[in-house]
């Protein structure tokens, strides 16, 4: 089984923007790794302006 890309704690800035509104923060703490879905890591994201998102990342 591999492991996830990111560990929890650290912060990531979003590559793809595409759904998330211009206004939005651009760096994120990872709060928790969800399940691997085919080849995506999934993540829970927490910017404190904005609140709780999901993300995933390709393998």
């Amino acid at each position: 089984m591999r492991d996830h890309r990111f560990p929890i704690g650290v912060t990531v800035r979003l590559k793809n923007r595409a759904y998330i509104s211009p206004g939005a923060a651009t760096t994120y703490r990872i709060t928790a790794k969800l399940p691997l879905t085919s080849e995506w890591y999934q993540y829970h994201i927490r910017n404190d302006e904005l609140g709780q998102l999901s993300s995933d990342t390709r393998n």
